[in-house]
């Protein structure tokens, strides 16, 4: 399990999700699937959107053919679609999800019904970073659940999930040049799959920004060193880029830290799409109030009943 270390590195990690969570996307190279991970594994990093692959005397000589080096690329990123984010047995993805220690049970947001939404334990390199609900329909997710993590910013090639089919999710040329939110944060490029992102519409730099920043100052002055459980989502609106990909028209974030059965620092914080406005804080059950009425659904819950 992936741990921050919250005193040592808040300082930094504010320059990272300040700086790099946010940055305009809009104008990436095109994008490389994300596939079902390989037999055998290839060490190769992806190359940056603003650098040059790192071995060009090979490329110059001829040795790695295109077609070979697209499928190296892919095959550092797998994404996979699951039934059951909870089940480790069925390649599930339970880590990211508030855990009630004593009994050692999980507990996910609320899962929107509808065969349109689809569970995706997010894995890049061998490893899963975070977990996303996702919405074929609108073409972005729904919410992305990630633990608090330190690590450096990153800017790399946007991916799609080639077992969502491609009239399902967004590809590059979906967004036309419009900014992208990268909702599990551009710490590193497994953020950089697109069905972890949603256009940017109207919410302003700063104010995106300005949740991150609320979010890691709360985290360092109540969790102390307890493991800090994300998640954060977008509500889709009715306007789309090209007829596909909805704007969000509202953004939210919430965190908790179990630290003991009573005890679980928690805080919430939404804002719409309306430009200027900061974002609003607010308990996690008023967090869940609100999404129910965006979501048109009876009862959302951000943690479950844990937190």
């Amino acid at each position: 399990m992936l741990e921050w270390s919250v005193e040592e590195h808040t300082s930094k990690v504010l320059q990272y999700w300040t700086m790099s969570s946010f940055t305009s996307f809009g104008r990436t190279s095109s994008a490389v699937l994300c596939t079902i991970a390989p037999a055998a594994h290839l060490s190769y990093s992806v190359p940056s959107a603003q650098r040059r692959v790192s071995e060009p005397s090979l490329m110059m000589k001829g040795l790695l053919h295109p077609l070979i080096l697209l499928l190296m690329i892919s095959s550092l990123a797998s994404c996979r679609l699951v039934q059951d984010f909870l089940d480790p047995t069925n390649k599930g993805c339970p880590q990211f999800f508030v855990m009630d220690r004593p009994n050692i049970r999980h507990a996910t947001p609320t899962i929107l019904q509808g065969q349109h939404y689809q569970r995706i334990c997010q894995e890049y390199k061998n490893k899963d970073w975070f977990a996303t609900l996702y919405d074929t329909q609108n073409k972005i997710p729904v919410y992305s659940a990630f633990l608090y993590i330190n690590d450096s910013a990153h800017q790399a090639k946007w991916r799609t999930e080639p077992e969502l089919g491609v009239d399902k999710q967004a590809n590059d040329q979906d967004y036309a040049g419009n900014s992208k939110i990268s909702l599990y944060p551009a710490l590193n490029e497994a953020a950089f799959t697109l069905t972890n992102a949603a256009p940017q519409g109207n919410f302003k730099l700063h104010v995106l920004q300005s949740f991150y920043q609320q979010i890691a100052q709360a985290i360092k002055n109540r969790c102390e060193v307890y493991q800090a459980y994300i998640v954060t989502g977008v509500v889709p609106s009715t306007r789309k880029i090209n007829g596909k990909v909805a704007i969000p028209d509202h953004f939210w974030s919430a965190y908790c830290c179990k630290k003991k059965a009573n005890d679980s620092p928690r805080g919430a914080y939404i804002t719409p799409d309306s430009g200027e406005q900061l974002p609003i804080a607010l308990s996690v059950r008023d967090l869940g109030a609100q999404l129910a009425k965006l979501y048109k659904v009876e009862k959302f819950q951000v943690f479950g009943d844990l937190c």
